[in-house]
């Protein structure tokens, strides 16, 4: 028969033993990852010409985790301007340098692209884009050369061709289609000197504006090789210069 005292302490002993085991043993829980926001690997800038209507921009984004990435619009000045799809940002519209629509008429389109990994990861781009200016319309090609500094030109009313004056008064006919360069005379009369001003067509004539020395300013008809009238226009403009 234990006294009391003796099965206290035994009782004491007992608990103390079965704390010490922790009760059967546990497992320590692993760590949680944390996630990376996606990384954009494109540019923040682009530029495409005027009435272009292909991809303006092409927006691009990794992330490290290896979670697929979605890009969006979300935001910027110009957003309205921009349709987005799989990463390709294009015009809604097709942009005109001349008559910009962008928000401060500088043809910049400023837009917002973000960049996101379905995770709560999240990065955005600020992105421009510049409209520059194509020359529509002009098509230039050499026809003829050779007629000296300064010569005068002027495109036919009646036909595809020009009237070039040399500053010799040397007159040449040029068909634009060929090319083919006719002299036809010589728009200063004999011992006259001077500088040609310009030149018009009219009704199959040359007429030339003159600045002839001790006369002033003359305007005398051209005739062409295809003039059909005989008439002549020698006509005082301007007196000459005192200065």
């Amino acid at each position: 028969m234990l006294r009391r005292g003796a099965a206290s302490a035994l009782a004491i002993g007992i608990v103390t033993l079965t704390a010490s085991c922790g009760g059967g043993g546990g497992t320590t829980p692993t760590p949680t990852a944390a996630n990376h926001a996606p990384a954009f690997t494109s540019a923040a800038s682009a530029s495409v010409v005027e009435n272009s209507d292909g991809v303006a921009y092409t927006a691009t984004a990794t992330d490290a985790d290896g979670d697929p990435v979605a890009i969006t619009i979300s935001g910027g000045t110009d957003a309205n301007a921009f349709d987005l799809t799989d990463g390709d940002l294009t015009f809604v519209s097709r942009p005109d340098f001349e008559r910009p629509d962008d928000a401060n008429g500088d043809n910049i389109y400023n837009v917002t692209l973000t960049a996101s990994d379905g995770k709560g990861g999240k990065t955005s781009l600020a992105v421009s884009v510049e409209v520059t200016n194509d020359h529509e319309g002009v098509n230039l090609s050499k026809i003829a050369d050779g007629f000296g500094t300064d010569a005068v030109i002027a495109a036919r009313t009646d036909k595809s061709g020009l009237i070039v004056i040399s500053q010799d008064g040397s007159v040449h006919q040029v068909d634009a289609a060929t090319g083919t360069v006719s002299d036809i005379g010589n728009v200063f009369k004999a011992g006259e000197t001077g500088r040609v001003l310009a030149v018009a067509d009219f009704n199959r004539y040359g007429v030339a504006m003159l600045d002839i020395a001790s006369r002033g300013v003359i305007v005398r008809s051209v005739p062409l090789l295809d003039s059909l009238n005989q008439y002549t226009i020698d006509a005082q403009m301007a007196a000459p210069s005192t200065m």
